[in-house]
């Protein structure tokens, strides 16, 4: 088939035009998706830069303790921990395995008490530990006017505690002999919880709850009555430290307490140890 000159040339000029138009589209879709990949990296990058400026929760030095009572959670193996009581108390603990802790301290007011215990702490679930601590204690100095607990004492105390180190509750059960008090009732029960508000702070408390003889005219026991210690308060919590802010308090269902909310309480922990 003959093409004339002029048929030809048209042709020419269509093929030019399409080519064109093509490219000119190939152009606009690479303008296109080049805009979108710097806006999706413009997103990106703005969303990265407010994870970076967002603060998240550290993991803190694990509780194992409330207040006065011990929960079941354990140090780690090798983990060296000091633990100040209002100044008057000094305790060290140590991790000799994963699931066993030793402690000696004192504490020294009128007269200097030694203790040395241990604690055996098993997690049975994931949300379930359990944990025996005996703790003996000895006199290294007497007060002849102090002599609340005998000479020579060992506290055994065997707690169960539910959730995790952010937010657990405990309930465990106490054996404390005493030698001017032997009208209250053993054992001894105690309950105590944390929950963590922030990344700093967390409220704890812990209570210990006894019944006591009550005695009638003729020395018979006539009823019981509820006498207890509850401390509460605020845990500032640190990476390798908590510092323990709040107030102690005695309990009765028979007598007014003075201080209805209670005398000050501090406590100061940190690990020595290097994890």
């Amino acid at each position: 088939m003959k093409v004339s000159k002029a048929n030809l040339s048209i042709l020419l000029s269509l093929f030019t035009l399409s080519t064109y138009a093509q490219r000119s589209e190939d152009s606009t879709f690479k303008a296109s998706y080049k805009s979108s990949n710097d806006t999706s990296a413009i997103i990106t990058n703005k969303v990265s830069i407010t994870k970076a400026h967002k603060k998240k929760w550290f993991t803190p030095l694990r509780n194992t303790s409330y207040w006065v009572g011990p929960n079941a959670f354990q140090i780690d193996k090798g983990e060296i921990r000091y633990t100040n009581y209002f100044i008057v108390g000094n305790i060290f603990d140590l991790g000799m395995t994963k699931n066993l802790s030793l402690k000696l301290g004192s504490i020294i007011t009128n007269e200097v008490v030694g203790i040395i215990g241990l604690k055996y702490s098993v997690k049975a679930t994931e949300n379930f530990r359990v944990a025996l601590n005996a703790n003996y204690g000895f006199h290294l100095k007497n007060d002849e006017y102090v002599a609340v607990i005998n000479k020579n004492v060992v506290v055994t105390n065997l707690v169960g505690t539910w959730g995790s180190e952010s937010k657990n509750f405990s309930v465990g059960i106490m054996w404390m002999p005493f030698e001017y008090y032997s009208d209250v009732n053993m054992p001894v029960v105690q309950l105590g919880g944390m929950k963590r508000l922030s990344r700093k702070v967390a409220l704890s408390f812990d209570t210990y709850l006894s019944s006591v003889n009550r005695y009638d005219y003729y020395g018979d026991i006539s009823s019981d009555y509820i006498v207890g210690t509850i401390s509460y308060g605020i845990k500032l919590l640190y990476p390798k430290s908590h510092f323990d802010v709040g107030l102690f308090r005695g309990l009765s269902t028979y007598m007014a307490v003075p201080f209805p909310l209670g005398y000050p309480y501090a406590r100061f922990t940190t690990r020595l140890s290097k994890k």
